[in-house]
């Protein structure tokens, strides 16, 4: 459980980890915070934030007394014997989309192994893949569309499936130095407000020697523009026919010690994100 508490006449900021909060005495003021119910219901009272799960309080055992020291200002704490929290961690949902629909493509091999990385990492993995979807050349996106109700439904469906992610990550061949077709066929029939406050990291890789690094570029921005945060970490895969075998096992220890890298960190940014969403209500973007 953790609070972010401050007294209310000082304004001396004070994080409490795993401890009930019985009384804070900053040195210059006789104002002091009393045990009263819950940790929680102590929060609320004086103003301090929750950042944690909901928890339960054990009776008190003989109060311990803790100086902390902030800024140079030194306070006393009185602790008691720790929470007992019960803390519920929602598995985060990652929405993988293949960025190739061509005959022999290699994303099938990628994306397997990207997928049981995802799930090795506790999180549900989601495949987009527009081989398996009945997309035409788009024409209109979903949010032309005059009312959901008149969209196609795989169209709604898949909406559904990228509103409700934590995260996302694009596996991405290099067609002409560019983005594959299929693939911005695919992120373009759904609308910016869909991916919008979430972050996605980018597996770029080509059968040369570049690994993909140039259709990389130019997927930054063009996820920038619709409102996802494209993490630092990006991994490229070179020779990616030999990095992988056919039922998805990577042969190459450099490019799997990456993978497990953007995964993790995009796990950290997933998890920081939602957090952030859920104690206030993302900004609006842009007109599209």
């Amino acid at each position: 459980m953790h609070f972010s508490c401050f007294s209310t006449r000082s304004r001396i900021p004070l994080l409490l980890i795993g401890t009930n909060l019985v009384n804070f005495t900053h040195p210059k003021s006789t104002e002091r915070f009393p045990r009263e119910g819950t940790g929680l219901e102590q929060a609320r009272k004086y103003s301090c934030m929750s950042l944690g799960s909901r928890s339960t309080v054990p009776s008190p055992s003989a109060p311990t007394p803790v100086t902390v020291t902030l800024g140079g200002v030194t306070g006393r704490i009185i602790c008691t014997e720790a929470m007992s929290t019960s803390v519920k961690k929602d598995k985060l949902k990652i929405v993988i989309f293949y960025g190739s629909s061509r005959p022999g493509r290699m994303v099938e091999r990628v994306g397997t192994y990207v997928k049981n990385q995802v799930e090795s990492q506790g999180m549900e993995a989601i495949i987009l893949d527009p081989e398996a979807l009945p997309m035409e050349i788009l024409k209109v996106p979903l949010h032309f569309f005059p009312s959901p109700e008149k969209a196609p439904e795989w169209l709604r469906e898949n909406d559904a499936k990228i509103r409700g992610a934590d995260g996302f990550l694009i596996l991405s061949a290099e067609y002409n130095c560019g983005i594959p077709p299929a693939l911005s066929n695919l992120i373009d029939h759904f609308p910016p407000a869909s991916y919008r406050h979430r972050p996605v990291g980018i597996v770029t890789y080509s059968m040369g020697s570049l690994g993909g690094v140039r259709a990389g570029i130019i997927l930054r921005p063009k996820v920038s523009d619709i409102g996802m945060v494209a993490i630092p970490t990006a991994v490229m895969i070179p020779a990616v026919q030999n990095a992988f075998s056919a039922d998805g096992q990577c042969l190459e220890e450099r490019v799997a010690g990456n993978i497990t890298k953007i995964v993790q960190e995009l796990e950290w940014y997933s998890t920081a994100i939602k957090n952030q969403r859920a104690v206030k209500e993302p900004l609006p973007g842009p007109m599209h």
